[in-house]
């Protein structure tokens, strides 16, 4: 999993870690809070294919151009969990957590959500939630809501990376996702010209 906390950069929405250089989706989450903070560490446990980019938005610098350019400010983000896909769509709030608890493979969390009753009363104690999400972040709160959803997380995790440890399959996405980008830069066909002009000096000076 790749965490983002550097909020300087108005365009840090747009220029994620290099290891999530185009991420399935874009997680804006407030650090602020312990609550929050226990559950985004829980659920970065089942990223093992590094598929969201996880952005702090809690610093009152915070500006993110790709949001603003939506008229999506940090007043928002700061209200409701908010998620962005590959193909720019926003979510909040319910919806939001609905898609990245599927994305990550959390389905026993996730499928509930999608359940019209249950997501409408969602949607109506959500705002609540996110209103007094300190106060309910009180000694020992954050520590047993992480610990419910990082068991979640972990189960999730070894389904998606059958490895003895998922790092190992993380790592594996880490370089995939290099040598895509590579190709398509043209930096992997400029390496292999080099190594070739060496290849036939070398064999010229042997001659």
């Amino acid at each position: 999993m790749v965490t983002r906390t550097d909020n300087s950069l108005e365009q840090a929405c747009d220029l994620p870690e290099e290891y999530v250089a185009d991420p399935l989706l874009t997680v804006y989450y407030d650090d602020s809070c312990p609550l929050c903070r226990a559950e985004i560490q829980a659920l970065q446990q089942a990223d093992v294919l590094a598929e969201v980019a996880w952005i702090d938005c809690s610093a009152a610098n915070f500006h993110c151009a790709a949001a603003a350019a939506d008229g999506i400010d940090r007043v928002a983000m700061m209200k409701a969990l908010h998620l962005r896909d590959r193909t720019g769509r926003w979510l909040v709030g319910v919806d939001a957590f609905a898609t990245l608890y599927r994305q990550l493979g959390l389905h026993g969390l996730a499928n509930p959500w999608a359940l019209p009753g249950l997501r409408s009363v969602l949607r109506w104690c959500y705002p609540w939630i996110a209103r007094h999400r300190q106060w309910l972040s009180r000694p020992g709160m954050d520590a047993i809501f992480g610990w419910w959803i990082s068991r979640a997380a972990r189960r999730a995790a070894s389904q998606k990376c059958p490895a003895k440890d998922p790092r190992d399959c993380f790592d594996a996405r880490i370089w995939d996702r290099r040598l895509e980008e590579d190709v398509r830069s043209g930096k992997l066909q400029e390496l292999m010209a080099e190594a070739r002009r060496d290849f036939e000096s070398g064999q010229s000076r042997d001659l």
